[in-house]
């Protein structure tokens, strides 16, 4: 059994991870890899180049650094079936759709720039090619196997990060032997809204596990309020506006899910809520669909009708001339926009209309890349480029870990401690170098009897 890691690997974007063997050859997500321009083009461009045939692929979850380059795949030549969760599926018609608009404006934008001479830029791919990829996606349920190839099965469990997220159980079994790897990444974190706890992974052979904060704790989930409420109170009482960019998937509803809590319970000024991002509200949408993936809370909420976005503090933001409005409008207020690393969408003419105003707040709730506009906001640069332009960044800064969706050190030091003795191999990836390298220390000194592998980008490792 080989893994050849195609992307995830000492980096968080990108993930896309190759298993074969001498019968069999699946992919394990295909993520867009999201930074620098030139280099993520230049790597999005050349993952599937003069890639040999696969046979199906496995889809953990929605987030568009896992499932963003399946439009890329079926464009170079890939027919077979892609097995995820149902609401993973329903969730990707949306995402996919989404990112190829955003590329295709983005494109639009960079050719304007160009010399007459020069060719025009073309997106990665239209929205008619992440229409056409989605015929191969086939839902599935949690605790479901499915027979991939002839040697090779997987079994789908609970991975606790958002709506539909999957970890992952392989089987291989070739003549009498048969091995058994998991897959946890995006591992989640417990007692996180909306969504039921990850399920533990046991009776594996190796374990293929996140790394993103390996080297990090997060405050405690239930401090959120807390912190939340503080944001909010202060840049109330300065007449200001808390900017909170928001991945449309999961995050987003979970911060509105938090600030409904909060103003029921009265912990802060109860500020109109402002969701500028319609790729969110449609996704919402999704997440009624799917109440088998709710956790104990939530469901009883749906149960009685409660409606998240039923309320007179919370305003659905669809049109551009709306999303300009709250620019010039001077009350207080509360702006959830996406993207959530501030790489593109409504996000960034807000951030433009803000950042230098004193009286604001920018509150950063997510998981911030390498190279990316929210990455330089948590690293407290002083002065961000928005659509090339400088502008200091003046606004109260507030970086919020408790609302992550990934498990932090002391969660996944946790998960492979249980994980059982039977597990001889642990191979960490989707974290950058210093998170990866903490962890794996972590790991051989509560495993010595185990390997620890920390693979590159393109290595490959045999279990």
């Amino acid at each position: 059994m080989l893994i050849q890691f195609l992307g995830g690997a000492m980096e968080v974007t990108g993930t896309t991870h190759l298993l074969s063997t001498r019968k069999s050859r699946v992919l394990r997500d295909a993520g867009l890899f999201q930074g620098r321009r030139a280099a993520s083009r230049e790597k999005n461009e050349t993952t599937f180049v003069d890639m040999e045939p696969v046979d199906c692929m496995v889809l953990s979850h929605a987030h568009i650094d896992h499932c963003g380059n399946i439009p890329l795949l079926v464009k170079s030549g890939f027919t077979g079936p892609i097995h995820t969760h149902a609401a993973t599926a329903d969730l990707c018609d949306l995402m996919l759709k989404d990112s190829a608009h955003i590329q295709e404006l983005d494109a639009e934008y960079l050719s304007r720039k160009l010399d007459p001479e020069d060719p025009l830029i073309a997106p990665l791919y239209s929205e008619e090619e992440a229409e056409a990829s989605l015929k191969y996606l086939v839902p599935h349920q949690y605790h479901e196997r499915v027979q991939l190839t002839e040697d090779m099965g997987v079994t789908f469990l609970e991975a606790g990060h958002i709506l539909g997220s999957a970890s992952h159980i392989f089987d291989v079994k070739e003549g009498r032997r048969k091995i058994k790897i998991g897959y946890a990444l995006d591992l989640g974190r417990k007692n996180v809204p909306i969504i039921r706890d990850p399920e533990q992974l046991e009776d594996i052979d190796a374990l293929v596990m996140e790394a993103t904060y390996g080297n990090r704790y997060h405050k405690d989930i239930n401090q959120a309020e807390d912190l939340l409420a503080g944001v909010i109170k202060r840049t109330y009482l300065k007449g200001g506006k808390v900017i909170i960019p928001a991945f449309a998937l999961e995050r987003a509803q979970e911060v509105v899910f938090t600030l409904m809590k909060m103003y029921k319970d009265n912990l802060t000024p109860k500020l109109p809520i402002y969701i500028d991002s319609p790729l969110a509200c449609e996704i919402s949408k999704v997440f009624g669909r799917h109440p088998e993936a709710y956790d104990e809370t939530t469901l009883k909420l749906a149960q009685s009708r409660a409606k998240m976005y039923m309320s007179d503090y919370v305003h659905l933001i669809s049109t551009v001339e709306e999303s300009k409005a709250l620019n010039d409008d001077p009350s207080s207020m509360i702006i959830i926009s996406a993207s959530g690393m501030c790489e593109s969408g409504r996000i960034l003419h807000h951030l433009k209309n803000n950042v230098e105003d004193s009286r604001n707040a920018v509150c950063i709730v997510g998981y911030q890349a390498e190279n990316t506009l929210g990455r330089r906001i948590v690293d407290r640069a002083e002065e961000i480029k928005i659509f090339g332009k400088m502008y200091k960044m003046n606004a109260e800064r507030v970086v919020l870990n408790t609302f992550s969706g990934h498990a932090d050190k002391g969660d996944l030091l946790e998960f492979a401690s249980k994980v059982g003795k039977r597990c001889k191999t642990f191979v960490l990836v989707h974290g950058e170098e210093k998170s990866i390298m903490d962890l794996a220390e972590n790991i051989r000194a509560m495993r010595p009897d185990a390997r620890v592998l920390t693979p590159n980008r393109f290595d490959i490792i045999s279990i």
